[in-house]
């Protein structure tokens, strides 16, 4: 069965704004992937129960990789999905916000 919360990649959690967004949503029901570039900081994520992937802005590799990470375990809802760093709404796709901080991936 799919899981129905609405989900969301927050960017730079090992710290500050960003693990306090990450805690914060997952206390109100989101499905909350919460990334930072080191991954030691992923692993103590991960420990506390948030999902954790790698993404450092400095490393493009990571970036999609990380994604794809997401992505395989809460695909968009349809068959193609969006490059990082581009914009859903154009091509009809489904809706990724980005943002510096949050990126939306699907809500319901």
């Amino acid at each position: 069965m799919a899981d129905k919360r609405r989900s969301i990649l927050i960017t730079g959690c090992s710290s500050g704004c960003g693990l306090d967004a990450a805690f914060t949503l997952k206390a109100r029901g989101w499905r909350v992937f919460a990334a930072c570039r080191k991954e030691r900081d992923c692993e103590e994520l991960r420990d506390q129960g948030l999902e954790s992937p790698r993404i450092d802005y400095n490393d493009e590799l990571s970036i999609t990789t990380g994604y794809q990470q997401v992505l395989d375990v809460h695909p968009a809802p349809s068959t193609r999905h969006p490059e990082p760093g581009t914009h859903s709404h154009e091509a009809g796709r489904p809706p990724i916000v980005g943002l510096h901080v949050l990126s939306v991936l699907h809500s319901l």
